[in-house]
């Protein structure tokens, strides 16, 4: 699957008052009507553990200036990868400040399938930074796109893509 490109993002909650959370990036849009997305967690790990007692979670959907963050929250010790890392504390679910989108999910509905479980989840609030620079992995490197709204020499924009109906909020510095 190294040949599919993808984009990157960190799924976080809480776990016994702690911010809990792992690198992720089986993440989709499931529907626009009613606003669904989907992320496929590891079903042996911390993260779907605490996502299944709280019920919530959040999706951090990294920017190209956060590789860091990739390989922070894809291993070592839970208690380590939140350390210096700013975050939005919102609705009871940790979401990273510094990523490109973030959104705060109620979970609908979950399938285990081998050793991951698919987690539905209803957006209630979605985050922008401003930053339009996702973070993309394909062939096992990083990779970088250009900015939204910037042609490729030669190439034609579509903007016809339809927009959910949920707002999205610029989060404030403090």
């Amino acid at each position: 699957m190294a040949s599919w490109p993808t984009g990157v993002a960190v799924v976080t909650s809480i776990w016994q008052g702690n911010p809990i959370g792992c690198t992720v990036n089986t993440l989709m849009s499931w529907s626009v009507e009613p606003p669904l997305v989907a992320v496929a967690l590891n079903s042996a790990g911390q993260t779907l553990q605490a996502v299944r007692v709280s019920g919530r979670f959040g999706i951090s959907i990294l920017d190209w200036a956060r590789q860091d963050l990739c390989s922070r929250f894809s291993r070592g010790a839970q208690r380590d990868r939140f350390t210096n890392v700013d975050l939005l504390g919102t609705e009871d679910v940790p979401l990273l400040r510094d990523s490109l989108h973030a959104l705060a999910c109620t979970v609908q509905k979950t399938f285990s399938c081998a050793d991951h479980t698919l987690v539905l989840g209803s957006p209630s609030r979605i985050y922008g930074t401003g930053r339009e620079t996702p973070l993309v992995l394909h062939g096992r490197a990083f990779h970088r796109l250009p900015r939204a709204g910037e042609a490729a020499p030669g190439e034609v924009l579509d903007s016809s893509l339809a927009r959910s109906s949920l707002r999205v909020d610029t989060p404030s510095a403090s």
